[in-house]
């Protein structure tokens, strides 16, 4: 193994050779090596304020990933409504061909299943029924939607696991989405829709959207 020498001002200061790291020093890294593979890099994060009916971070999809993990937290939907999903680009979102399937649970064991095979948006809570939507209790809804290659000419795949305290019975609720469109479409973002009304999200939700890198 090689030894690198630090002259006196690096080892006084802890800055590295250049040399030696892309990096000039340990607290100026901002990005992982190429080797480094099987890491989340953080792309956009919304933190909604006021009570939009969607969210729309923008472009956040490119060919620097294959996958995408969305992560939902702090989410409060004050009108008790349900919670949808589009992909889509700079022209517009899709609106029709969705293919999505729900399974899951709520309560003391009860099913959850439901699905459609040609929607105009994935519906992330199993369905439309106010049995499915979530409750206004802040921090009930925790979510993790993956989306793996929505940008490349391969069909982009969507996986969402979502957990929420429901607005009927106030019962635990889980829900394991499956879900694609139609088309190879190269899309470069997504948007959340809460179809009930006015006021849907909380000023504290906060919604991430992280690259993975690939291994």
């Amino acid at each position: 193994m090689a030894i690198t020498r630090l002259g006196g001002t690096n080892a006084i200061t802890g800055t590295l050779p250049a040399a030696n790291i892309n990096d000039t020093s340990i607290g100026n890294i901002t990005a992982l090596p190429a080797g480094v593979g099987g890491s989340w890099v953080l792309i956009d994060t919304q933190t909604v304020s006021g009570t939009p009916t969607t969210i729309e971070p923008g472009a956040v999809f490119s060919a620097t990933y294959d996958t995408y993990v969305i992560v939902i937290r702090r989410y409060n939907n004050v009108s008790g409504g349900g919670l949808q999903f589009q992909l889509g680009t700079s022209g517009g979102y899709t609106t029709s061909g969705y293919r999505w399937n729900v399974d899951g649970g709520g309560g003391t064991g009860t099913a959850l299943n439901s699905g459609v095979a040609g929607s105009s948006i994935i519906d992330l809570l199993g369905g439309t029924s106010s049995t499915y939507h979530v409750n206004s209790t802040q921090d009930c809804l925790s979510g993790v939607i993956w989306v793996h290659n929505p940008f490349n000419s391969e069909r982009t795949s969507v996986h969402a696991e979502l957990s929420w305290e429901n607005a009927t019975d106030l019962d635990a609720h889980i829900a394991n989405v499956g879900a694609h469109p139609n088309t190879n479409t190269s899309y470069d973002r997504w948007k959340l829709i809460c179809p009930s009304g006015s006021q849907t999200f909380e000023a504290t939700t906060i919604i991430q959207t992280f690259g993975v890198v690939n291994a």
